[in-house]
């Protein structure tokens, strides 16, 4: 089968920070877990277990849990994340081809958004 498709997200950072808890290192890094309300659950895209692909641009490929933990806390007021789920589809898997925006809110009433979709190989 061929590995799930990478998906994009956008958050804006909240009073906490974005919402969201890393775990792994150079071998991959993952989501541990998400804060209730905060801006990664709000926005309804990220999971558990979702592995981070690229931090604002940068490939997490080789990166210690410290750099990722530092990529993040140093990229200002909002946050860009490739992202893919090891286990199943990414959020509202749709046709071939086919492209959707998902729109959410942070507490603040800032816009997040996750792009999903794409072409599947």
């Amino acid at each position: 089968a061929p590995a799930p498709a990478p998906f994009a997200v956008e958050l804006p950072r909240g009073p906490g920070g974005f919402g969201f808890s890393l775990q792994g290192g150079p071998a991959g890094v993952f989501v541990r877990g998400l804060r209730e309300g905060g801006p990664a659950q709000r926005c309804g895209c990220i999971q558990v277990s979702d592995e981070l692909l690229a931090i604002n641009g940068a490939p997490t490929a080789g990166m210690s849990h410290a750099q990722a933990l530092a990529r993040i806390r140093g990229g200002g007021s909002r946050l860009r994340l490739l992202l893919r789920r090891p286990h199943g589809a990414p959020p509202n898997p749709l046709a071939r081809g086919v492209l959707r925006l998902r729109v959410g809110s942070s507490p603040r009433g800032e816009p997040c958004f996750c792009l999903v979709g794409g072409l599947h190989p």
